[in-house]
């Protein structure tokens, strides 16, 4: 039969848990997705990052800040979402932002 793989994100690792690893491709992405940046959308009071913003910020390929942003979701630390809107209400389409397990990844030292 055919093994289903989970869909859904996996919870960062506390201490002594284990570690969540991260390469250098996706702590760029992640540093991009904890900045504040004007050019980000809004959804629900959060900001998230479009796609092309992320090529751009990162100055990585597309294909690698793909590979980047799904890892990142998998492991909790970044959240994918549809139905995106600029700050004057325009539709905008889709994004990624941080979690709060992402932003504190991101700021530990």
């Amino acid at each position: 039969p055919l093994e289903r793989r989970a869909t859904g994100a996996q919870a960062t690792p506390q201490r002594g848990e284990g570690e969540v690893n991260l390469n250098p491709h996706e702590r760029r992405v992640l540093a991009v997705l904890t900045s504040a940046n004007e050019d980000f959308l809004c959804y629900s009071f959060r900001l998230y990052a479009s796609f092309a913003d992320l090529v751009r910020l990162t100055r990585l390929a597309r294909a690698v800040v793909l590979r980047a942003c799904r890892s990142l979701a998998r492991k909790g630390l970044a959240e994918y979402r549809r139905g995106l809107f600029t700050a004057d209400g325009r539709m905008a389409g889709s994004g990624y932002c941080a979690t709060e397990e992402g932003r504190t990844y991101h700021a530990r030292p």
